[in-house]
């Protein structure tokens, strides 16, 4: 699976810490992030600056950003968060995109459920339902404003966080960081689009991008506990210790994203691997939220 979805290369190198082995000329970081403990129980990032001369995204720095929120905020969403993307599955035709079967929304989940009625229901229905869709769901406002807020501390994607190209002095970094805290939404903080995808065993995402958006990212509302501790489903097969880590039935329902590739043969057929993959995973987990730059490519293994 990894090869129908990453690309067929020779060799891929999955990276989850700054330790694991990579091709040379591509450098790995690991950070642990400040946050605020009132809401996110921790903030990590994974950064990938790529240098080597063969590389397809030479000169790129693609990171992916990663927050876990308290249980208590994870819940307070999450409660509100799960039974509205089950209606909405129940209730509304979906799309497909990149998604091989599940459920994929259409692209304004967020702002319509946030939005709801301009008014509060009177003494009709108070919850929202299939006959009444225009309650708001204040979960929907709050995610998305917690998203703007990550997007907006995180700043513009693209640039390394050392070395590759020329940091800015501390006072032209703040003088940029209150402009940007001045001006209403700036376009990296703008939730332009958003959707739910409501996926099952088996379901799938291809690879992907999304070029003319500046992040993407994904929450996670709900995880089955055995693809959110490993990422596989289902029962655990008595030799899992002897088995790869880059197996893919361990790797079910995670986000694969591709960090950088290159060193492909373009005179070698078809039937021939050639070239090398840097990739990283993220396991779902309720109240997971990932940032990433939109054009990275990425897709769900099934």
């Amino acid at each position: 699976e990894l090869h129908s979805l990453l690309g067929a290369f020779a060799s891929y190198h999955r990276v989850q810490k700054q330790s694991d082995v990579v091709p040379e000329g591509v450098n790995v970081r690991f950070g642990v992030g400040g946050r605020d403990a009132r809401v996110f129980a921790s903030r990590t990032s994974l950064e990938f600056e790529v240098n080597r001369w063969d590389a397809d995204e030479l000169g790129s720095s693609p990171v992916v950003h990663t927050w876990d929120l308290t249980p208590a905020a994870a819940d307070r969403l999450n409660r509100e968060l799960l039974p509205a993307a089950l209606r909405e599955a129940a209730t509304r035709e979906g799309l497909v995109v990149s998604n091989r079967g599940g459920y994929h929304s259409t692209p304004d989940f967020l702002s319509r459920l946030g939005a709801g009625a301009e008014s509060p229901p009177g003494d009709g229905e108070a919850e929202p339902s299939a006959r009444n869709p225009s309650v708001p769901v204040p979960a929907a406002r709050f995610l998305s404003e917690l998203i703007r807020a990550v997007a907006l501390e995180t700043g513009k994607p693209g640039v390394p966080s050392g070395g590759g190209r020329k940091r800015k002095a501390p006072a032209e970094a703040r003088d940029e960081n209150e402009n940007e805290k001045k001006e209403a939404s700036p376009p990296h903080a703008t939730v332009t689009s958003s959707w739910v995808n409501v996926s099952r065993s088996g379901d799938t995402h291809g690879l992907h991008h999304h070029a003319g958006a500046l992040w993407s990212g994904v929450y996670y509302v709900s995880a089955p506990e055995a693809v959110a501790v490993d990422g596989k489903a289902g029962p655990t097969p008595p030799n899992e210790s002897e088995r790869n880590e880059n197996d893919p039935t361990r790797l079910a329902g995670r986000l694969a994203l591709r960090a950088c590739s290159g060193g492909a043969d373009p005179s070698a057929p078809e039937t021939q691997k050639s070239g090398w993959c840097v990739w990283t995973s993220v396991t779902p987990k309720p109240g997971r939220l990932v940032l990433f730059p939109s054009r990275t490519l990425h897709g769900v293994l099934s």
